[in-house]
């Protein structure tokens, strides 16, 4: 794979983990606040809201480098009727966009509003369906499935879920977890873990060349996301068990990992998967 692609895997994977976190920190939050209430709602879930305007801004940079230079990107953005390059980067700019009124608005009032979350979210989704669309709307009989959707999709759920369950509870590293609040995190585990499954499920069949490296994606993402949802779902049962953050960091890099090397073998094996 040419140098160029690594630029697409990273653009990719930050968007979707973006997006993902965006969405699962707005559940989250709703779910928290009744709970508890909305000041230590918006306190554990504002380190999540906060890593998705870098998260999204360094995915549009890189898609700059990856098309070439600025030039060929307001290229990219003129044919927004009929082009699904076009209808990603405006979304996921619109996205970054509206994430940054919503951090105002948290900053003054620690409440966006639910119209302007559920638009923002709206963008978010927007832009990962574009994204996959850009491939399904191809020649490339391995791309042409809605296994692209799924993946895609599912990625941003995994990474979103986990990353917010990690984010959360070094937020809360000062004070131990409520009980429900750990079964609630324990939630997000086992939905990142489903995630993984359907994703595992739907994984394309490579030729034999990628079956090693293929195996190993399907490792890392199967033992990250199991032990992360096991961990999780013993501490919701021993509230006195203090929350081990480099643990819990361990399994998600097993699952980052996972991801990349599984967008690598997306866009390295495409030319040689059967069609479905």
């Amino acid at each position: 794979m040419y140098s160029g692609e690594w630029t697409l895997i990273v653009f990719s994977l930050l968007t979707q983990c973006a997006v993902g976190i965006w969405l699962v920190a707005m559940i989250l939050r709703a779910a928290i606040a009744k709970r508890t209430d909305q000041s230590t709602a918006y306190r554990l879930t504002r380190q999540s809201v906060i890593v998705v305007g870098p998260l999204i801004s360094i995915a549009l940079v890189t898609s700059i480098f990856h098309l070439g230079s600025p030039m060929l990107a307001y290229g990219s953005i003129a044919n927004l009727g009929t082009s699904w390059l076009s209808r990603e980067i405006v979304s996921s700019g619109l996205f970054l966009f509206l994430w940054i009124i919503c951090y105002y608005v948290n900053y003054r009032k620690e409440s966006a509003g639910k119209v302007l979350v559920a638009l923002t979210s709206l963008l978010g989704i927007l832009a990962v369906f574009s994204m996959a669309s850009i491939y399904y709307y191809t020649p490339i009989p391995a791309w042409s499935t809605v296994r692209t959707y799924l993946s895609f999709f599912a990625t941003a759920l995994i990474l979103g879920s986990l990353a917010s369950a990690l984010l959360l509870s070094y937020a809360s590293r000062k004070s131990e977890l409520k009980p429900e609040l750990r079964k609630l995190v324990g939630k997000l585990a086992i939905t990142a873990l489903a995630a993984a499954i359907l994703q595992l499920l739907f994984s394309p069949v490579l030729e034999e060349v990628y079956r090693t490296p293929l195996l190993i994606q399907r490792l890392l993402l199967a033992v990250g996301a199991v032990t992360f949802a096991v961990y999780w779902q013993r501490l919701s049962q021993k509230p006195e068990q203090k929350v081990n953050h480099w643990v819990i960091s361990t399994y998600f890099g097993l699952i980052v990992a996972g991801e990349v090397l599984g967008r690598y073998l997306f866009y390295t094996g495409a030319n040689t998967l059967p069609i479905f």
